[in-house]
């Protein structure tokens, strides 16, 4: 069984639709959509409530594979939004960790730096850049991979390009969000199925 685990409802709503869950459960603050093929967790945004809900759904299931989707900021300027990736480095900011992941064939790879709150400030994205020469910015990929690995399952990461991790980045990801996880999710299907 395959496990999608989104941010936001709004990252899995386009694959709720496709998949059609027959059932939807309630886990320590997320949400848990249980469809014949996969299952889609939303866990909400950032550390603590990552932690928190995928927590107690590992507890309770075993999982053959974890996808983490979701969107990303851009930190690396040769990135252009709607870009979709597998991650294949993910360091954790404020710490040299980093996990190394297996690519997801058919995607482009790229790196991805998890962070503990919005990154809206181009100053601090480009020093982000520089200390970590990473492509993209997230605030949770890095929990789900080390929660996967303590629970020896398979983890893998795929996120679109959203918006450019500056000042403007809120009104950027508002007026694309829809548009980008309906063209993530068109993606993603595919692996799952």
């Amino acid at each position: 069984m395959i496990t999608v685990i989104g941010a936001l409802k709004g990252e899995l709503q386009p694959l709720l639709s496709h998949f059609k869950p027959e059932k939807k459960k309630n886990i320590n603050g997320g949400s848990l959509y249980i469809a014949e093929k996969v299952h889609m967790l939303r866990c909400g945004i950032g550390k603590e409530a990552c932690q928190k809900v995928l927590t107690a759904y590992l507890e309770n299931y075993c999982p053959d594979l974890i996808i983490n989707m979701g969107t990303a900021g851009i930190v690396n300027p040769e990135i252009k939004q709607g870009e979709i990736f597998s991650i294949v480095k993910n360091h954790q900011s404020g710490d040299d960790n980093m996990f190394e992941l297996l690519a997801v064939e058919g995607f482009k790879n790229a790196s991805l730096l998890t962070v503990d709150k919005p990154l809206t400030d181009k100053k601090l994205r480009d020093i982000y850049f520089e200390k970590y020469r990473v492509d993209l910015v997230d605030m949770e990929a890095w929990y789900c991979a080390q929660l996967a690995n303590q629970h020896k399952t398979n983890f893998r990461s795929i996120k679109i390009a959203s918006d450019f991790a500056d000042e403007n980045t809120e009104n950027d990801f508002m007026k694309n969000y829809r548009s980008l996880t309906e063209k993530l999710a068109i993606e993603i299907i595919p692996v799952l199925s």
